[in-house]
């Protein structure tokens, strides 16, 4: 059936010569305008960038790439990402500025590729080449995902440029320089490898109706699995595991149904329900070699996105695709503009339309009880912007000696607060924790945030400080910091079905307020400069 499909499609992406004119540079570059625009807008940095930046700031002070230092765990997914980043420390870069001037210039080049991909579908008299980077520029989720300190847009320009030169090379029989495309993303995340393996079928399936394999497929493919297989070996030799630690703290095994609300939501979010039919028609309308091609990629790679749940962020496992699909858009109201006529008319229209809606969905985000436990950048932010004020003040007053330069703590973010102190930090979801993140899973929960470190685990750890509340600082009086401190009942907070105790330490105007695995004595040992308040 496939080979069928393959002899029908017009096999050579670049047997139409669109020509470019001055007209087309200069609305491109208004678009990038908007889409720096955008970034600017929606710009920030994750919590979880931290993690990334933690791994680094080790690495590039010689500690190796470690977490915790003498702990050898993978708790990043994101092996290019953190040594670009370490090597921009050595070069005293900061890792906040860093991250996000990588990221923009990465949408930067995804833009630019698309446009050079989507003007293939048409003449240069067309507007439906212009649907795919257009729509990107003014959409809430790319522009943001081209920031947030972590590696989704440098993965998104990898994999589609990667894809471009694919193209090229197939119709060229040129040099494989696209396998060094997907190499550095399948060690920029992991996913670079069902890509990556995407292509080689391809290649295999072509030389199978060749008769024999080209010269320079046989060369890309051994030179992947040579780089790929080196990069294994070195994970097992240094971590003892073949996988990223992370991956056994997240995949809790196939969740479809979540998965299918986390496509949902997006779909529903920029109103792309309306255009799935013409996403899938766009192969049969038109034919061509990477219309058919990018229809295999977003089907196969959305499959996978929703057997394994999604994602806990806003469309951030989607972003890679967004290109494909939205070329695969163009190309079917391209084909349906060639009728003429009304048909035309109704193309541009609908075209108005996808523009409409993602304009309106990028401004309004899915409402709260509509979510299904997956945070939009608003929340994302909110949160990120709280824990490095934390882990800015906490360090201040470490420097000031008013807290220990040495101390174990337990958090759920664990992101600005461990970058910021250098505190020996436990996650208790596992993401850096060898022990947790093998934990069978209990129930389903929130997607990759349903492991919990034990009360007996934590207690022989010997964790200090527990973020029990998820925020470490308060002012003092405020909320729940008040009926803790006037209570301080034991059993009022739980933690694994055993009462915890809490405890509050002043700081002057935050108060630090957790729960603690060590015994009291002990406490007050580790806090002789600080009055400790008990029960």
């Amino acid at each position: 059936m496939l080979e069928s499909a393959i002899n029908n499609v017009n096999a050579s992406m670049f047997e139409e010569k669109a020509s470019y004119k001055p007209i087309h540079y200069i609305f491109l570059l208004l678009i990038l305008l908007v889409y720096l625009i955008n970034v600017q807008h929606y710009s920030f940095l994750g919590d979880d960038a931290f993690i990334s930046f933690r791994y680094a700031k080790h690495f590039a002070r010689g500690d190796g790439l470690v977490w915790n230092l003498g702990e050898a765990v993978e708790g990043y997914t994101n092996f290019l990402w953190v040594l670009i980043l370490a090597f921009g420390m050595k070069l005293n870069l900061s890792p906040e500025s860093l991250s996000i001037t990588l990221s923009t210039i990465a949408g930067f080049l995804t833009l630019v590729y698309l446009f050079k991909f989507s003007l293939r579908i048409g003449s240069r008299h067309s507007f439906t080449f212009w649907i795919p980077v257009l729509y990107l520029a003014i959409n809430r989720s790319f522009a943001a995902w081209s920031t947030s300190g972590l590696e989704t847009m440098l993965f998104t320009a990898l994999i589609f440029i990667g894809f471009f030169y694919f193209f090229r090379e197939r119709e060229n029989n040129s040099k494989p320089y696209s396998v060094i495309l997907f190499v550095l993303a399948s060690l920029t995340r992991p996913e670079g490898i069902l890509f990556s393996g995407g292509v080689i079928f391809l290649k295999l399936f072509d030389a199978l109706r060749a008769g024999s394999i080209r010269r320079s497929d046989k060369n890309w493919i051994m030179i992947y699995f040579s780089c790929i297989a080196l990069h294994f070996s070195w994970r097992y030799l240094y971590y003892g595991y073949w996988l990223p630690n992370t991956f056994y703290a997240k995949v809790g095994g196939i969740w479809i149904d979540q998965g299918i609300r986390y496509l949902l939501l997006f779909l529903d979010n920029y109103q792309l329900l309306w255009f799935l039919p013409f996403i899938f028609l766009a192969p049969f309308l038109s034919r061509k070699y990477e219309v058919l091609v990018s229809m295999l990629i977003v089907c196969a790679y959305l499959l996978y996105v929703v057997c394994v749940g999604g994602d806990r962020f806003e469309y951030r496992f989607i972003i890679v695709c967004f290109p494909f699909l939205l070329f695969l858009i163009a190309s079917a109201l391209h084909e349906i503009s060639k009728w003429g006529g009304a048909f035309r008319y109704a193309a541009l229209g609908l075209f108005l339309f996808l523009l409409l809606f993602d304009y309106s969905g990028s401004r309004f985000e899915p409402k709260k009880n509509d979510r299904h436990g997956i945070a939009m950048i608003s929340g994302i932010k909110g949160y990120a912007d709280r824990r490095i004020q934390q882990g800015k003040y906490l360090s201040q007053k470490i420097n000031e000696g008013k807290l220990p330069r040495d101390l174990v703590v337990g958090l759920g973010g664990v992101g600005a607060i461990p970058y910021y102190t250098d505190w020996t930090t436990v996650d208790r979801r596992g993401l850096n924790d060898l022990y947790i993140s093998h934990l069978p899973l209990k129930q389903r929960g929130i997607v990759a945030h349903e492991r919990e470190a034990p009360y007996d685990y934590l207690t022989e750890r010997k964790v200090v400080v527990f973020d029990i509340f998820n925020r470490l600082l308060h002012t003092p009086g405020a909320g729940y910091l008040k009926d803790a401190e006037s209570t301080f009942r034991p059993g009022k907070f739980m933690h694994d079905g055993k009462a915890v105790r809490i405890r509050a330490i002043d700081l002057g105007e935050k108060t630090l307020l957790f729960a603690t695995f060590v015994p009291d004595a002990d406490l007050l040992t580790i806090f002789k400069d600080n009055e400790v308040r008990m029960q």
